[in-house]
């Protein structure tokens, strides 16, 4: 899957914001986007729209040959809100396959 350009939000959106990472709450576009079937999307999206489900992506600010800025998505992150406590469980983690051995899982947890 590519991941390149999947992040279309500005940087309004933004939670995290450095240099080189940027971290947001995703869309239901983007959610879609990245789903790969380890959960019913339809039950995620149900939640989410219940607010009891949060999609968070990791993405790197890149800069292409001609000098174009994008972000990469480099993670993900699922969490799931307790109805009756504010307290979140993270439900999946995952770094993308040519990003990993960088730290960046527990950067990004660090940082939500």
């Amino acid at each position: 899957m590519n991941y390149n350009n999947i992040n279309n939000n500005t940087q309004d959106n933004d939670i995290y914001n450095t240099q080189k990472y940027n971290i947001r709450l995703l869309d239901i576009e983007e959610i879609k986007k990245i789903y790969n079937e380890h959960k019913p999307l339809k039950q995620m999206l149900e939640k989410r729209e219940n607010d009891q489900y949060f999609v968070y992506g990791m993405y790197e600010n890149r800069e292409d040959s001609c000098g174009r800025k994008y972000d990469e998505l480099a993670g993900y992150a699922y969490f799931i809100k307790c109805r009756n406590q504010d307290v979140y469980l993270l439900d999946y983690l995952a770094i993308v396959k040519d990003k990993r051995s960088k730290h960046l899982g527990s950067g990004f947890l660090q940082q939500l």
